[in-house]
C-alpha cells in the first residue's frame, strides 16, 4: 500500500506533466519560463490542499443558491464538488448560518467589475457577525443554453443581471425574442430545458445540472467581467501571497473627518484598494465606511494606523486580514 508521501510525490509528478502538456497544446502562447511553471504548480498543489482539508475535516460551505449560480461555481472551484456545499436562499442567510455555527464557511459576492457593489453583502459585513477569511475572483462567462433550434427561439429566460451584461449580444442575435426575468439562472434553465422554442443565459455549470445544451459561450458584452467573492467563517490555510485587510468605521460628524481617515493611510504609504459608504441605520445621515487596504492588521504599520483612527473615529471593527485563494 502506498504511503501519503508516495502519493503526494505521484500527484506532484502528474501536476508537472499537466503544466507541460498545457503549454504544448497552446502553440499560440509564449513559452512559460521555469518561474511561471513553478507558480502554476504551486497554485494547483495549494488548491488540492484546501479541497483536501475541506473534505477531511467535513467542512460545510454555504453559498448563495440555488445550484447553478456563479456562487455555486466558485464554491466548487475553491472547495471541490465533493465538499459539503449548501445552497442558501439569500446573502443574509449565508452570514447568519455561519455566525450561528450551522456551517463552517460561507461564500458571498462582494462586487462585480461591471455592475459594482453587492449592497446586501456590504450591509451584512457592517453588522460584524463573522470574519473574512479569504477572497476569490471569478471570470464571468455567460453562456446561451437551449434545446431548440436557434432560429426558432421566441423566449429567453434568465436573471436580470445576465440580461444586463449580455444586452448587445441579445439584440444582435435575438432582437425579437421576449426576455423573461426569473429569480435565478437555475430556475430559468430548468424552465428553458423543457419549454419549446426557448433558451436561457447563465453559467456553463448549468448544463451539468439540467438537461439543456450549450449553444454559445462568452456572450457577455464586456471581456473584463469579473466578480469578487469573500469567504467568511473559519480560517483558510495553505494560501500564499500578500494580505489585504477590511474594516468598517463610523466617523464622528465633524468637518474634516473623512480627510483625517484618508490622511492616516497616506502618511504611512498604505494603499486603499476600496472605500464605500453605507447608511449606519442608527441615525439619519450617519454613514459607515467599508475600507479595504493592503497589509495585515498584525503589521506594526497597520497597528499604528488603527491606533490613529481610534483617536477620532466613533467606532472601528476589523473584519479580517486575508489572502486571495483564486
Amino acid at each position: 500500500m502506498s504511503t501519503l508521501k508516495e502519493i503526494d510525490k505521484e500527484i506532484l509528478t502528474l501536476i508537472q506533466k499537466r503544466v507541460s502538456l498545457l503549454q504544448n497544446q497552446n502553440e499560440d502562447s509564449n513559452s512559460l519560463n521555469e518561474e511561471q511553471k513553478k507558480s502554476i504548480e504551486n497554485k494547483l498543489v495549494r488548491d488540492l490542499k484546501i479541497q483536501e482539508e475541506a473534505i477531511t475535516k467535513n467542512r460545510s460551505i454555504g453559498y448563495l443558491g440555488p445550484v447553478g449560480t456563479f456562487s455555486n461555481q466558485i464554491a466548487i472551484d475553491v472547495f471541490s464538488s465533493i465538499a459539503d456545499l449548501v445552497p442558501l436562499n439569500s446573502i443574509p442567510d449565508v452570514f447568519n448560518e455561519v455566525s450561528k455555527g450551522n456551517i463552517d464557511n460561507g461564500i458571498v459576492p462582494i462586487e462585480n467589475s461591471i455592475n459594482g457593489s453587492i449592497v446586501h453583502t456590504i450591509d451584512m459585513l457592517l453588522q460584524n457577525t463573522t470574519n473574512i477569511s479569504a477572497e476569490a475572483t471569478l471570470n464571468i462567462n455567460h453562456c446561451f443554453l437551449s434545446n431548440s433550434e436557434p432560429k426558432n427561439i421566441t423566449h429567453i429566460y434568465s436573471h436580470p443581471q445576465p440580461f444586463g451584461q449580455c444586452w448587445n449580444w441579445i439584440k444582435i442575435n435575438y432582437p425579437n425574442a421576449e426576455l423573461v426575468e426569473m429569480s435565478s439562472t437555475g430556475s430559468a434553465s430548468k424552465k428553458a430545458s423543457t419549454e419549446k422554442n426557448s433558451g436561457t443565459i447563465g453559467s456553463k455549470i448549468l448544463t451539468d445540472l439540467y438537461p439543456i445544451k450549450l449553444v454559445e459561450e462568452n456572450i457577455q458584452d464586456s471581456t473584463i467581467n469579473q466578480t469578487r467573492f469573500l469567504i467568511i467563517g473559519k480560517s483558510i490555510d495553505h494560501v500564499d501571497g500578500p494580505y489585504k485587510t477590511s474594516l468598517s468605521i463610523t466617523l464622528k460628524d465633524k468637518p474634516g473627518s473623512l480627510f483625517q481617515l484618508l490622511q492616516a493611510f497616506q502618511k504611512e504609504n498604505i494603499s486603499l484598494t476600496r472605500i464605500e459608504s453605507r447608511p449606519s441605520k442608527l441615525q439619519t445621515w450617519c454613514y459607515n465606511f467599508l475600507i479595504d487596504f493592503e497589509g495585515n492588521q498584525k503589521d506594526p504599520t497597520i497597528s499604528k494606523i488603527l491606533e490613529n483612527l481610534n483617536t477620532f473615529a466613533f467606532s472601528i471593527n476589523v473584519l479580517g486580514s486575508y489572502r486571495k485563494v483564486i
